[in-house]
């Protein structure tokens, strides 16, 4: 039997290797956290940098220098500008930060869950790959993520739980390399809608899966949990008044509030005019931070009269002072023409190849109310032919001319592609797609419509015109947080 010091001592070394041992195990769990996912950290942009933006690593140098960032400010400047108003978000707790990664099937790498948006209408995956996915594969396909997977957790999700559905808007595009990462954005509409409301509240935590393009193929990743959160009440930042009027040439304009939001800009403003307007105006807000934004679209406040909503896309900053510059409006009057086109080069062209074919050309094909109309481009593909076309007054400032504004209307959404038409010299006839902006219009048409035709006669039930405002706005924001 062991003396009572031997023993005394025998503990002691047990104690000193239980303290090793400790010490050595630490040591693993530190150098394990290498194989986590990079944290794409919530912070103000002024705080300590995250531990991506060291100095940049050389990366594959077959890559496209445009994809390569020097260093990880241009890989959050990537991101801000196909999320407007992340940058806000983060700083206001509005995202969310899964910190998973899934391993890619057949290909030495992971796909890291990065960060998550919900700006209401859209929901942002911010996502990185590893460039190992490329080791041993001759081919140069950058990962892409093509679809995302929801399945909800639970009975009472806002999610179809039968029906695992992919929900997508745009897939993730090439995005930006940095340190041996492809970093990308892939993006979902958010799906709690109601029509008359608009998004709902959400927060929940789902199962996502991602379809991937990989160099060896396409394939599917294993689910990973992560969290949506979005409630229409947290993105609210302010209600700023605006004065103001114009008053010229029978149109009176004001501006009457602007409602900043993190997820979007709201302008409403009230037009009085006997014009027949169409939901297009031309404008800009511009900050004196030197953000800005376009006003594109109208659209009718229901049971207000002559009050009308422009929705603008978030701002990345604080807002301050800003103006609101107002260039025009488009109206139509009830007044058709017609010209006709040679489309015989159609059938000449290789409409079968992958790659549009070009033709810039300046081609007057009709004369109205002193507006000159040029065909000023074609562009053939293997579906059909897209017809460019430009609009030049004969009159040097003119305060109103013919324009090529979107002749659709505020009640029904489809107006737009029954006041377009065309007949073929073959007898087909149909109404096309048309868009336009001030002066400049497209005209869409499709291959089955060309086949047998060599000529078109194109046709518009309705003239639009363009009545030029050229008036400021001055917005003055005391009460903004971020």
């Amino acid at each position: 039997m062991p003396s009572a010091p031997t023993k005394k001592k025998r503990i002691q070394w047990i104690i000193i290797l239980i303290v090793v041992l400790s010490f050595i195990v630490g040591i693993q769990i530190y150098t394990g956290d290498r194989d986590q996912p990079l944290s794409y950290q919530k912070e103000k942009m002024s705080e300590t940098k995250p531990q991506q933006e060291k100095e940049a690593e050389e990366d594959p140098s077959y890559l496209p220098d445009g994809l390569k960032a020097k260093s990880y400010d241009e890989v959050l400047n990537y991101y801000e500008k196909r999320a407007p108003g992340l940058k806000r978000a983060k700083n206001n707790d509005m995202t969310t930060s899964p910190k998973q990664s899934v391993s890619l099937p057949d290909h030495n790498g992971k796909l890291y869950i990065n960060e998550i948006w919900d700006s209401g209408n859209k929901i942002y995956f911010l996502y990185s790959v590893d460039l190992s996915v490329l080791d041993g594969s001759s081919s140069q396909t950058l990962p892409k993520v093509e679809n995302i997977h929801i399945q909800p957790l639970t009975g009472n999700s806002k999610f179809d739980k039968k029906n695992p559905s992919t929900y997508m808007m745009y897939p993730g595009n090439s995005g930006m390399v940095f340190n041996h990462k492809l970093y990308g954005i892939a993006v979902l509409g958010h799906i709690p809608k109601n029509k008359d409301t608009g998004p709902q509240a959400i927060d929940e935590t789902v199962l996502a899966s991602f379809n991937m393009e990989l160099p060896k193929g396409f394939y599917k990743t294993d689910s990973v949990s992560v969290k949506l959160h979005y409630h229409p009440d947290e993105m609210h930042i302010t209600t700023i008044p605006l004065k103001g009027t114009y008053q010229k040439n029978g149109v009176t304009i004001q501006p009457k509030e602007l409602d900043v939001r993190m997820d979007r800009i709201s302008l409403k403003l009230m037009i009085d005019t006997d014009k027949d307007l169409t939901p297009n105006i031309i404008g800009t807000l511009v900050t004196k931070e030197g953000e800005e934004r376009t006003l594109q679209n109208l659209k009718k406040i229901k049971g207000q009269k002559n009050l009308y909503q422009v929705n603008l896309q978030p701002l990345s900053r604080k807002l301050t002072d800003a103006s609101i510059q107002i260039d025009g409006i488009n109206y139509n009057k009830d007044k058709s023409y017609s010209f006709d086109l040679d489309i015989s080069d159609y059938q000449k062209q290789d409409s079968k190849t992958d790659h549009p074919n070009y033709k810039q050309l300046h081609k007057k094909v009709k004369k109205v109310d002193r507006t000159e109309i040029y065909l000023a481009g074609k562009n053939y593909s293997q579906n059909g032919l897209s017809l460019d076309f430009q609009f030049e007054s004969l009159e040097e400032s003119p305060e109103t001319y013919m324009a090529a504004g979107t002749m659709d209307d505020f009640e029904d959404a489809n107006h737009l592609k029954r006041k377009v038409h065309i007949t073929t010299d073959a007898g087909e006839t149909n109404s096309v797609p048309y868009g336009g902006r001030k002066n400049h219009m497209s005209i869409y048409l499709n291959k089955t419509i060309l086949e047998a035709a060599s000529e078109v006669t194109i046709t518009f039930d309705e003239t639009t015109y363009y009545q030029v405002i050229n008036h400021s706005f001055s917005v003055n924001a005391s009460d903004d947080r971020s």
